[in-house]
């Protein structure tokens, strides 16, 4: 490690070492020398943490004594840089394809409220509520001239933000539900093995139910574009089929998911 970095300095993973005991639970004790080289390392280089949401002990392991759960990933910048970008933070995601949690920086200059972008969805269509929701958001159309066209859309963007949230389509709620179960069975002491990869299997159908809904969505000329494109690159996967192959290892079915992507 650089001792005489006078550049911004940011740094995110995992360091497989924690500063002290208080940053694991479970497991032996381990004697307070063994953590200095690594607090010494971060002391020497001007490490400073940022501010964080969700879980930060991201790894969880089996020992004989039961499981360990530590805070080994983490994502840490020099003073530099956090003066450059004092509104970064990060994210811990959840513990369900791996035995380490995903760590997300978010880097950023100034402190800015975050806007998600608001597609169509056809599958809304015909929803009780939905109707009703844009209706509501764009106003009587007989006074187009008392709200313009932008306030008018932007009112029924947050309309139709307030309907999902309570209506979320069956699909997008069963995968959220299984990756929490995931979530809390990995750091349950009393989830067994086969619990937890019959979850894995039906995160694995799930994901694979929403793959050839947008298969669907995209037609067959979109599948024909997509499949020439990964031919002459690298094969980029999509987000379902990613997260798909991430999991065959855990759950020991690669035979007949593979068959089923191929």
């Amino acid at each position: 490690m650089s001792l005489n970095q006078s550049h911004a300095w940011f740094m995110i993973g995992d360091f497989n070492e924690i500063t002290g005991n208080r940053k694991k639970r479970g497991g032996r004790r381990r004697p307070e020398n063994t953590f200095i080289p690594f607090r010494t390392m971060l002391d020497n280089c001007g490490m400073i943490g940022f501010p964080y949401k969700g879980n930060s002990f991201s790894w969880v392991g089996k020992r004989r004594s039961g499981k360990v759960k530590c805070k080994q990933d983490r994502a840490i910048g020099n003073e530099e840089w956090h003066s450059l970008f004092p509104a970064t933070n990060v994210e811990f995601s959840q513990l369900w394809g791996s035995d380490h949690r995903p760590v997300l920086a978010h880097i950023q200059s100034i402190y800015r409220r975050s806007r998600k972008s608001i597609r169509f969805d056809k599958r809304c269509l015909g929803r009780p509520g939905f109707r009703e929701a844009i209706v509501s958001g764009w106003g009587p159309f007989s006074e187009v001239h008392n709200m313009d066209f932008h306030h008018k859309v932007a009112s029924c963007r947050r309309n139709v933000i307030s309907w999902k949230k309570n209506n979320p389509t069956n699909l997008v709620r069963l995968i959220e539900e299984l990756k929490s179960k995931i979530d809390l069975a990995q750091i349950d002491d009393h989830t067994t093995l086969e619990e937890l990869e019959d979850l894995r299997s039906q995160l694995i159908y799930a994901f694979r139910k929403e793959d050839q809904y947008w298969q669907q969505k995209v037609g067959r000329n979109g599948i024909e574009q997509v499949t020439e494109i990964q031919n002459s690159t690298m094969r980029p996967q999509n987000k379902g089929e990613h997260e798909i192959e991430s999991l065959v290892s855990k759950t020991k079915k690669a035979g007949w998911l593979r068959a089923i992507l191929e």
